[in-house]
């Protein structure tokens, strides 16, 4: 994976106001934690009873994705 250039950023950022720096450098890292990932190796469970459950990598690259990208919330 190749960071986003400085140009793309700044047409991603001007594409999409709602976006700004630290949720492309956000979507970045989470990115690059993706590929360091075990695709076998099962994912941590979440406990719900223990509150508020926090959002998978999975569903946090999907939200800033669809931020960023000005894409529309999916069900």
């Amino acid at each position: 994976m190749q960071p986003l250039k400085p140009d793309d950023k700044k047409d991603i950022l001007t594409a999409n106001p709602a976006a700004d720096a630290v949720d492309l450098q956000d979507y970045e890292e989470l990115l690059a934690r993706r590929f360091t990932m075990d695709p076998d190796q099962p994912l941590p469970a979440q406990d719900p009873s223990a509150g508020a459950v926090p959002p998978t990598l999975e569903q946090e690259l999907k939200r800033l994705h669809d931020k960023i990208y000005n894409r529309k919330p999916g069900p």
